[in-house]
């Protein structure tokens, strides 16, 4: 079974799973090589290690463990009140700044069910691809003619005479 998705906030510290291994740091440093500035670093604080994020939000896969970096963007007092504010704040950023066309009822449904972000953006972009899908799906028969022993479908007796008049006529 996969570690359970951190969530972490912009510029906070969470403490380091006690799952996290030296290949987890060794990923961690090949990613923030990449990615300037750093997106997460591990520091000492009040004697433990923790993960601390930079300025940037999103989800993170760092070997084994998945991590939410969430915007500062909420009232709540409570931890995962928290997060699902930050998220719905982010979404409602970025229907307003790419014009992604997220319904309310889309929000809404993020209040009950307690999804990761990542997989909550995957949710939205499904229900509206199968939107799509339908309200443009191309629904018509094809037309196939073919000598069958059955009858299937329309049997046109009034080509089937004109056929047999001209090969009558021959």
């Amino acid at each position: 079974m996969a570690p359970p998705i951190l969530t972490c906030f912009e510029h906070s510290s969470i403490p380091l799973p006690s799952t996290w291994s030296e290949a987890d740091s060794q990923a961690l440093d090949r990613l923030n090589q990449r990615v300037r500035p750093a997106l997460l670093t591990i520091r000492r604080d009040n004697g433990g290690m923790v993960l601390r994020a930079g300025g940037q939000v999103g989800l993170v896969q760092v070997g084994q463990h998945s991590i939410e970096i969430m915007p500062k963007m909420y009232r709540a007092e409570d931890t995962a009140e928290q997060a699902r504010q930050a998220g719905r704040n982010l979404l409602h950023l970025l229907d307003y700044a790419l014009r992604l066309n997220i319904r309310e009822h889309d929000v809404a449904a993020l209040s009950h069910e307690p999804l990761p972000w990542f997989e909550v953006l995957i949710r939205i972009f499904a229900n509206h691809l199968l939107i799509e899908g339908q309200r443009f799906a191309y629904r018509t028969y094809e037309s196939v003619e073919d000598e069958l022993p059955v009858l299937r479908g329309k049997w046109r007796v009034h080509d089937q005479l004109e056929e047999l008049r001209t090969q009558a006529g021959r």
